[in-house]
């Protein structure tokens, strides 16, 4: 009966009747506030005409959510009518915990429900700072980037936007902080480096004439570096900081300094020199006049979390803005600084507690695209609405991401430095990007910076896809246009896995496109090297939201392929979403990357390489290790593959030890082993020796954590030896080592073999010809033939004629 607020609940033991923090109500304003109140409606939230359910789990100062979330927390929200949760708080295991699978097991039940979680503020320690909760599988994670300058300039009144510009060089943008001396007004000159750089010296005479003084922080106070420049001849004098970190304000009264003073960060001021040192001809000017796209945006937060999840998979999945965010306070419990036409009503806060709402808002806005039936003709149609499942929600915001331009804050984590982002997308920064509705929602009228078109499969309800068993494959054609970007975004929802899981993925879905001239992509751009050189696609094996972004499509048919790769707890249905500049999709055919290159065997749309070969197409030639032979040495990045061999033989067989030496002082390999092709994170053969003397035969994995090595040493030697009991085993085995975290790892590694020879002599190095006779040497030839010269018999009954 309320405008806004559903249902109020705490229970004894969770929360209370008032806002402690003022936390709740800032992500609830974020989420669904709404006032129609000049100026205030300003800081209304992202869905403002949607409606409450609240859950209070705070009190005493204690966060305290009930012990089981699928039991307690979870069905009466969804009951009353709510699908999408926002939730804004969390702990700091890195791994899967009972939180985390109770949340897939109620998503896995529930298929509309859909948990926006916080990714956590530790960011600035580096990786494996996202927290559980937010481990799950089935939920939206949300990373925080910078807000808009606006927003910065709205908490204080000292702040000012700064733009660096030369003819033959980029521009730069920015932040700077006005003195408490001086004057403030419009600031617009060429620049010139102060000398001596910190101007705690006079400076010659008329030295700085018209110029803009560029000076260095540190030795002298403020106002004697602003006296020293003014006297000779500066216009105005930017300080930059001798520390990274937040901008300074520099502080002194002086009535003397008659010119404006600017304090500017260490990051900026290195920017700017760098600029300078760089121009030709005019200098570089400096003017106050900002205008354009505003960039502070493009800025990753330095506390959002970062990924992976202790099993490797990529967080967060999306980012929205979550530093400095202006939204609805509470009482008088309120902190900060305000827009002084709001300051009744608003204040700013800091954190991916303020980015998640922001996502989570931004998902009602989605799941109301798809009820009201603006899908699939861009314009409102009743008749076409429905009720989204979780998954194709996941599946549209991850499609709506861009990649951050900008950079991350590190000095939280010792170095005392910046660095660019990381663009290619997704990655363990930004996930799939910063969310941005009109780049994935089709509307008829709004096509310029919008998708041409759009397709979409749900899990369930009027929009299902075929649902997948293992082998099974579903393949879509689209004719596509070289005028937008062609996005694939593929999401599911798991089942729920084991909490002493090494890999939490349970079923394994692929998505794959095969563009008009073979080309080929694999969901997230997960890729490895060959020993040439070459990159070459490899599919995501423990990720449950795969994307394939073609930025610049080669005009032509684009084939859709989703596949069931291991999918132990069936069937699985998927949501998948397809933006671009298409026309209609049309069934496809079921066909394996360039034929698997005649290496490999296609089944239903994936090679099942054969022998010395692997990848997507087949088309690496995997590197031989040979028993006895000097260790081969590798480099292997994060998330790619190195693949090696050996051969057991057809005859009697044998066993072997694999041994792998980290060589390098950071990464961390991997290595798994697998029999007659490629190993992956959930298919291994199980014939290795186990930890425990009493059991037998266990998975051909070694995933020691190298990268807990605190002292840093490298050489960390991990073997897979092939039980003891199994002493005829034959045919070829594939090794695979691929880099778990967080660095490339150099590593060394080597096999030993015991193979029976057909005389019955171990490691006599003799086999079976093809006559049958041990140790002939006979073969069998290109033709078929044994001992043959390989000049086949043309059906011509000639020989050679082809």
């Amino acid at each position: 009966q309320h405008r806004k607020v559903v249902s109020y609940r705490y229970e004894a033991g969770w929360g209370n009747q008032i806002d402690e923090e003022g936390h709740g109500s800032h992500t609830t304003g974020s989420l669904v506030g709404q006032t129609g109140h000049s100026p205030e409606r300003d800081y209304n939230g992202m869905a403002p005409q949607a409606k409450l359910v609240f859950d209070d789990i705070f009190k005493d100062d204690t966060l305290a959510p009930p012990d089981d979330l699928e039991a307690d927390l979870y069905p009466e929200p969804y009951t009353i009518g709510a699908r999408i949760r926002s939730e804004s708080w969390g702990g700091d295991s890195m791994f899967y915990t009972s939180s985390a699978r109770e949340t897939d097991s109620f998503s896995r039940s529930h298929r509309e429900f859909l948990a926006v979680w916080a990714g956590g503020n530790d960011g600035d320690l580096g990786m494996f700072t996202i927290g559980s909760p937010a481990t799950a599988k089935n939920m939206l994670v949300v990373g925080a980037q910078q807000s808009t300058a606006e927003s910065f300039l709205l908490q204080t009144t000292d702040a000012l936007f700064l733009k660096a510009k030369h003819n033959d060089l980029p521009e730069a943008e920015v932040l700077g902080r006005w003195a408490e001396f001086g004057t403030r007004g419009s600031v617009g000159a060429g620049m010139k480096e102060a000398s001596p750089k910190d101007a705690c010296r006079p400076l010659p005479p008329n030295s700085m004439l018209g110029k803009v003084a560029v000076v260095v922080r540190g030795t002298c106070y403020f106002s004697e570096k602003a006296q020293a420049v003014q006297t000779a001849g500066a216009v105005a004098m930017v300080v930059y900081d001798n520390h990274f970190g937040a901008t300074v304000s520099m502080a002194g009264q002086d009535p003397g300094i008659r010119i404006p003073c600017i304090s500017i960060s260490r990051y900026d001021g290195e920017q700017i020199l760098a600029m300078m040192r760089a121009a030709s001809g005019p200098a570089v000017e400096l003017t106050s006049h900002v205008t354009g796209p505003d960039q502070w945006q493009q800025n990753l937060a330095d506390f959002s979390g970062k990924g992976p999840t202790g099993d490797g998979r990529m967080m967060p999945h999306i980012l929205t803005v979550g530093a400095s965010i202006f939204s609805a306070k509470t009482g008088q419990r309120c902190s900060g600084h305000a827009p002084p036409h709001a300051s009744a009503a608003v204040t700013d806060m800091d954190g991916t507690s303020m980015a998640a709402p922001v996502a989570a808002g931004g998902t009602a806005l989605v799941r109301q695209y798809y009820r009201e039936g603006w899908y699939p003709q861009g314009e409102k149609r009743s008749q076409d609405g429905f009720n989204p499942s979780g998954a194709l929600l996941r599946a549209t915001i991850i499609g709506s991401g861009t990649a951050l331009l900008g950079a991350l804050d590190v000095s939280g984590t010792g170095d005392n430095q910046w660095e660019l982002l990381n663009r290619r997308l997704p990655n363990n920064q930004q996930g799939y990007g910063s969310m941005n509705l009109e780049r994935v929602l089709y509307f008829k009228s709004r096509t310029t910076n919008g998708p041409k078109a759009m397709y979409v499969v749900d899990d369930g309800g009027s929009n299902a896809g075929q649902c997948l068993n293992t082998g099974d494959a579903v393949p879509l054609a689209f004719t596509v246009r070289a005028s937008q970007a062609f996005k694939v975004s593929l999401a599911w929802t798991d089942y729920p896995a084991e909490l002493t899981a090494d890999i939490v993925l349970v079923n394994d879905l692929d998505v794959l496109v095969t563009g008009p001239n073979g080309e080929i992509w694999a969901g997230n751009n997960f890729t490895g090297w060959s020993d040439e050189g070459e990159e070459y696609p490899i599919y995501d094996r423990q990720n449950n939201h795969e994307q394939v972004d073609i930025a610049r499509p080669t005009a032509g048919v684009y084939t859709v392929l989703v596949r069931g790769h291991h999918v132990p707890h069936g069937p699985q249905c998927y949501a998948l979403v397809v933006t671009g500049d298409f026309d209609e999709a049309a069934p496809g055919a079921v066909t394996c990357a360039n034929n698997c290159r005649g290496h490999g065997t296609c089944k239903t749309g994936e090679c099942e390489c054969q022998g010395m070969f692997a990848g997507v197409d087949c088309g690496l030639a995997v590197q031989p290790l040979t028993s006895g032979a000097a260790s081969i040495s590798g480099i292997v990045e994060v998330d790619e593959w190195d693949y090696y061999a050996f051969d057991l033989g057809d005859h009697a067989g044998g066993k072997f030890t694999v041994t792998m030496t980290r060589t390098s002082s950071v990464g961390d390999p991997d290595m798994y082993v697998k029999q007659g092709s490629a190993p992956s994170y959930v298919d291994v053969s199980k014939v290795c020796t186990c930890e425990k003397a009493s059991d037998h035969n266990c998975e051909c994995k070694e995933l020691s954590c190298d990268s807990c090595d605190e002292n840093g040493s490298g050489r960390v030697a991990r073997v897979l030896h092939s039980d003891g009991r199994q002493n005829s085993l034959k045919g070829v085995w594939i090794v695979g080592v691929t880099g778990f975290c967080c660095d490339a790892a150099h590593y060394t590694i080597s096999v030993s073999l015991d193979v029976i020879g057909c005389d019955g002599v171990k490691n006599s190095g003799k086999v079976l010809g093809c006559d049958g006779v041990c140790g002939s040497g006979q073969v069998v030839d290109v033709c078929g033939t044994c001992g043959g010269n390989g000049v086949c018999t043309g059906c011509d009954g000639v020989a050679g004629s082809g």
